[in-house]
């Protein structure tokens, strides 16, 4: 039988389990590594399973249909795709695919997505990441072959501001220099740069006037320095130096509402004159403004797109229905698959969620650190539990250098006056946001230092701790949950949602978005952990 086959994942090694995908009935080979590894195989790519497991007729539901049916008219006009959370939005793509012609290209946010895609859709798409798509155009404009290196601003930076004193803010630079990139910023203007520290929670260190007088020459010699790129160069110099980019007739875009302005801007430049553009996204699942994600993209790309039409893929197939009632206090429209589970809404306390706590559950919190010292509690126990986001573990481990500690009882007595100095400065300005947010980086070590007795062991313990190989029982802020589901997940501290301290109109919606995406990650149960 074909759930006998020893089917071993060709990404990560693990063995793969039969499942069934819940958006169209279809059997498919899973990961058991999931969700770290989310590799999939359909059963026809694998010798023998496709007798014992067959696949199911794809039947389209009335969303589906309806934009099967537009793609079929040629009557030239752009679309946005809204999808709720758990959608089959990926199910749709490649079905409406199947409908096209002429040169097509799917571009997707990551290269996970990207991969997924070219193993579904068919032969004559091009499937690729935004930074694929400006990497060839960088490549065909220039003179040269472009080397890559991600420490192209680094090098900069440190020719820009020499002097041994300068070097905790010449990663700062580095930072103001991507988001001016993302969201097309000049850099030569103050206010604009300023609102940017402040809608980004950029810790400047008090040299904010040494890093504005730096940031134009910063961004210019990014601009001018082509035989090498980065990440952020791949899609910012074709946009702001006018590259010609390869145009497409239809051009499939995902994750709309994550796009940042520079990369809107490329995705509007790849199509043809008479190609049509066909966005896919969730508005309400815009929570990735601190990494320069324009908040606005949906709406956005609407207004700019030519007679943009509209269609919803409102039934989720993930969301069980007592958790669907739940969510639609911010998405009313939100529907639950005929098929759908009762499914559970619990509430415990801490205690007992921990006894509960397994493998493959996944935990969510809109902080880090109770994330870190719920996390520990269970790897105290003898649980493999870790936290989501090796750049978070990175980045604490330059907050514990910065404060250049003789001996960890040295590095608490620094970490506690910088939170309490940083934080009265960025409150008496009105900044309560970014001082709450400092604060967690602060407490977030603080609670790692629990029980150690150096330095040199606490940033091994960062290392252990943050992970993107997560395996075990996974903890994660709500942020790095968004694209993971699990059939178990708890949120952590729910009086943090909304974030207490966000109070300008943008960063309220946010919360709204983010509760939303913490309370349709689970597949089965949902338990909130009251005190």
């Amino acid at each position: 039988m074909a759930e006998e086959k020893k089917i071993i994942c060709p990404n990560c090694g693990k063995p793969m389990v039969l499942r069934t995908r819940r958006s169209d009935g279809n059997p498919f080979w899973g990961c058991s590594g999931y969700p770290v590894c989310r590799k999939a195989l359909d059963v026809s790519v694998v010798n023998g399973a496709q007798a014992s497991a067959p696949k199911k007729e794809f039947v389209p539901s009335i969303y589906q249909q309806a934009i099967f049916d537009y793609i079929q008219d040629k009557d030239g006009t752009d679309a946005v795709i809204e999808a709720v959370a758990g959608s089959g939005k990926t199910t749709t793509i490649v079905e409406a695919l199947k409908y096209t012609s002429g040169r097509i290209a799917f571009v997707a946010f990551n290269k996970r997505i990207a991969d997924e895609l070219k193993r579904r859709a068919p032969s004559n798409v091009h499937c690729c990441t935004l930074h694929s798509l400006g990497f060839a155009a960088l490549r065909n404009a220039l003179p040269h072959k472009p080397e890559v290196d991600d420490g192209k601003k680094m090098s900069i930076a440190k020719e820009l501001l020499p002097a041994d004193e300068d070097w905790p803010i010449r990663s700062v630079l580095c930072t103001l220099t991507s988001l001016c990139q993302s969201t097309m910023t000049d850099p030569a203007d103050v206010s604009a740069v300023r609102e940017l520290v402040d809608r980004f929670d950029v810790d400047t260190n008090g040299e904010e006037i040494k890093l504005l007088a730096a940031l134009p020459r910063m961004l210019e010699l990014c601009i001018s320095r082509t035989t090498v790129i980065d990440y952020d160069d791949m899609i910012y110099l074709p946009v702001i130096l006018n590259m010609p980019v390869q145009q497409y007739d239809w051009v499939f875009a995902d994750e709309l509402q994550d796009v940042s302005k520079v990369q809107m801007e490329l995705i509007l430049r790849s199509v043809n004159e008479f190609g049509r553009i066909m966005g896919v996204g969730d508005r309400n699942q815009s929570i990735y403004s601190f990494r320069g994600a324009d908040s606005e993209a949906i709406p956005t790309i609407i207004r700019r797109l030519n007679d943009c039409k509209t269609f919803p893929l409102s039934i989720t197939y993930r969301c069980p229905v007592e958790h669907v009632k739940l969510a639609r206090q911010f998405v009313p429209y939100l529907e639950a698959s005929p098929t759908a589970i009762a499914g559970e809404v619990l509430h415990m306390s801490r205690a007992q969620a921990m006894v509960k706590m397994a493998d493959g559950d996944l935990v969510m919190c809109r902080c880090n650190a109770p994330l870190v010292e719920a996390c520990y509690e269970l790897i105290r126990q003898g649980k493999k539990a870790v936290v989501v986001g090796r750049d978070i573990g990175k980045s604490l481990i330059s907050l514990v250098d910065k404060m250049r500690a003789r001996d960890l009882l040295d590095l608490l007595t620094k970490l506690r006056d910088y939170k309490h100095q940083e934080s009265a400065k960025l409150e008496a300005a009105g900044k309560a946001a970014r001082a709450a947010s400092l604060a967690d980086r602060v407490d977030t070590i603080l609670a790692l230092c629990d029980g150690l007795s150096d330095i040199t062991t606490l940033k091994a313990k960062i290392d252990s701790i943050f992970t993107d190989e997560a395996t075990g029982i996974v903890f994660s802020s709500v942020h790095r949950a968004k694209g993971l589901e699990a059939l178990r997940t708890f949120i952590l501290e729910p009086n943090l949602m909304p974030f207490p301290k966000a109070t300008q109109s943008w960063q309220i919606v946010e919360e709204r978005n983010i509760m939303y995406v913490a309370y349709t990650r689970a597949k089965e149960t949902l338990t909130f952990i009251d005190g």
